[in-house]
């Protein structure tokens, strides 16, 4: 016999490969309507997912597919497969994850009670997903952003103009993480540590290696992505001597092994894509929640975030000299009185505001003003 769940989400991403905040977001609501909530999620080949549910709150099914991940055949298959389920439970919450997700609404027979939105990719990156976007947005009760200039842009872009809206942070954590407390600031062991993607061009991963930084303290872990295997060897080769690499660690892993270290690094290529120059880390307030200061390039909620919290060091541009001057400043202000001020800060600041239960409690309002509004049928 099925369990009735009356919060159901669909997600694009594997739960423990990035993302937390899509578990978070649903174990916030299935506390805060006080119902079982679950997840349906890809099941992708390249990644063996968690297993087992979420929380004693919210269960997560996966969609299979022979197609190859996030192709457009895949894309199709996913979402006729989530959207009958959908159908069959016919939830009164119903959260659809990125814009992959977005045209299951289109698949509904039936309108549910709440429709959040959580649009933690830019809807207005392309013009078949602005004319989506546009088509459906009657069908959306409550849009989420995970940052500012992305809700600003596709607000404008996709008519959103008569929706509420809200900011939140992507300060989620994965709900099988076992707590980690902060290490002592005077117990760090006085390296930076870069944790992601690791592509030269993408996350302008070709600095690590310059001469003038290839001898500093630096560990990295990450997936490694070029355009051949050679280059990937060729890229592995060049992570050694002061440089150190980890290979790609497990969350857990990753989490108990953060707090130790004296910075965090954050950069991408604001040239890539929108998505990349207004970047919305995880990786962020991860390091922020463990008291480790963020080294970061002026992506605008990174700008933000540390110089409202005074809690890390800003790169003055994406530049090699920048980010070469910027890992020098952070050095030399290790183990003295400012760089304890940097770690108090960050953890002041995640015990203030970058948290996820301060995040969801922006929410609350919005999903409570919208829960009594009439139950209309949805277009076929």
């Amino acid at each position: 016999m099925n369990r009735r769940y009356s919060i159901v989400g669909v997600s694009d991403v594997t739960t423990g490969f990035g993302s937390p905040e899509v578990p978070a977001l649903m174990d916030s609501l299935a506390r805060h309507f006080q119902q079982p909530a679950l997840l349906i999620q890809p099941d992708e080949i390249s990644r063996r997912p968690p297993q087992g549910p979420l929380s004693p709150r919210v269960d997560v099914e996966h969609v299979c597919s022979t197609w190859e991940t996030y192709t457009p055949p895949y894309a199709i298959d996913y979402l006729r497969h989530a959207a009958a389920r959908v159908n069959r439970l016919r939830p009164d919450v119903l959260v659809v994850f990125s814009g992959f997700a977005f045209p299951l609404l289109a698949r509904l027979r039936y309108r549910p009670r709440l429709v959040i939105y959580h649009c933690y990719e830019l809807a207005s990156r392309d013009t078949r997903s602005k004319w989506v976007h546009r088509l459906l947005a009657g069908r959306v009760d409550i849009i989420t952003f995970p940052e500012t200039m992305r809700a600003v842009l596709d607000t404008q872009a996709c008519q959103w103009r008569g929706i509420p809206k809200v900011v939140l942070y992507n300060c989620g954590t994965e709900l099988t993480d076992t707590p980690v407390e902060p290490v002592p600031w005077h117990r760090r062991n006085g390296r930076i540590l870069y944790s992601g993607t690791i592509s030269p061009g993408v996350a302008l991963s070709e600095y690590f290696w310059q001469e003038d930084t290839s001898q500093l303290p630096i560990d990295i872990t990450g997936r490694i992505v070029a355009r051949s295997d050679e280059q990937a060897q060729q890229i592995a080769v060049r992570l050694t001597g002061s440089l150190r690499y980890f290979g790609l660690l497990e969350p857990e892993e990753l989490a108990q092994m953060r707090g130790k270290y004296a910075y965090s690094l954050l950069m991408w290529n604001p040239e890539i894509s929108p998505n990349h120059r207004y970047a919305a880390p995880n990786r962020l307030f991860q390091s922020i929640q463990a008291g480790v200061p963020p080294i970061a390039a002026p992506h605008p909620q990174c700008r933000e975030i540390i110089r409202r919290f005074d809690c890390g060091i800003l790169m003055q541009d994406w530049s090699f000299d920048a980010f070469r001057q910027a890992l020098h400043q952070a050095l030399a202000l290790y183990d003295t009185p400012r760089y304890r001020q940097l770690v108090e800060n960050c953890l002041r600041a995640a015990r203030k505001e970058l948290n996820w239960e301060a995040q969801f409690r922006k929410l609350v309002p919005l999903i409570d003003a919208c829960w009594n509004k009439e139950n209309l049928p949805c277009a076929s």
